[in-house]
């Protein structure tokens, strides 16, 4: 059984530390996404 990227699951302390601290290519991308949304995949409750 290969591991699959396509089903690759990311820790909610990996993506906190990735949106906090991003790569520079990425980042007005990032920024650009909803606040909502990505509070939401971080768990936290506004």
């Amino acid at each position: 059984n290969k591991r699959c990227p396509k089903y690759y699951e990311i820790g909610t302390g990996h993506l906190r530390e990735f949106l906090n601290n991003p790569p520079q290519q990425i980042k007005k991308r990032i920024s650009s996404l909803d606040t909502e949304a990505i509070n939401h995949l971080l768990g936290k409750k506004v």
